[in-house]
């Protein structure tokens, strides 16, 4: 995918969740192969937010407040 292709998955508000915007990613045509070049996108931090929850169990804004802001308090 190219830069910020895919953005309007999610911004501005959006009534996908999560899991339908991971979905939706198979159809998105890549910019370049796989490791050929660098490609920034937003849309991988939301993939990468859902191993949160499929690992513990727990939502990624629960585990976020226990791990990085109640410490801090």
């Amino acid at each position: 995918m190219g830069l910020g292709e895919g953005d309007l998955l999610f911004s501005p508000h959006t009534t996908f969740s999560r899991d339908d915007i991971i979905y939706r990613l198979r159809f998105m045509k890549p910019a370049s192969s796989f490791r050929s070049h660098y490609a920034y996108d937003n849309l991988m931090y939301i993939a990468a937010g859902q191993i949160i929850p499929a690992v513990t169990g727990k939502t990624w804004e629960t585990t976020f407040a226990k791990k990085s802001c109640c410490p801090l308090a």
